[in-house]
């Protein structure tokens, strides 16, 4: 059973860092889709999202990307769902070009396990 991450609002995607504990924490480089910049961006982005909201957050984007298929929104425990839009909101804000495309399949989404599989999976 995961701690319910507090609630809060993320950053926009102009505000450069968010301060937690007394420490700034810079938002992830947008992810360009380049395969040589993907493991960088990708270590950063679970990084902010553990420093922003909760450490556990890095196990939900693992969990994502160990999915064997994709992730249903109607599964994930209602505990978890502000975790998917938290890190929906934060990929919308990180991601250009045809990284942007798979996060924004589907505009009405807040599932951010399935764009963060997506992601990873490509």
């Amino acid at each position: 059973n995961h701690p319910v991450p507090s609630s809060g609002v993320l950053p926009n995607a102009f505000q450069v860092a968010r301060c937690i504990d007394g420490v700034q924490h810079p938002l992830p480089q947008v992810c360009d889709n380049k395969q040589s910049s993907w493991e960088n961006f990708a270590i950063r982005f679970a990084n902010y999202m553990a420093s922003t909201y909760a450490y556990e957050y890095k196990q939900y984007l693992q969990a994502a990307e160990e999915s064997p298929g994709p992730i249903d929104w109607t599964i994930i425990r209602p505990d978890l769902r502000l975790a998917a839009k938290h890190i929906q909101q934060a990929l919308v804000s990180t991601t250009k070009d045809a990284s942007s495309a798979i996060v924004l399949r589907d505009k009405k989404s807040d599932n951010g396990f399935e764009s963060w599989r997506r992601l990873w999976d490509r």
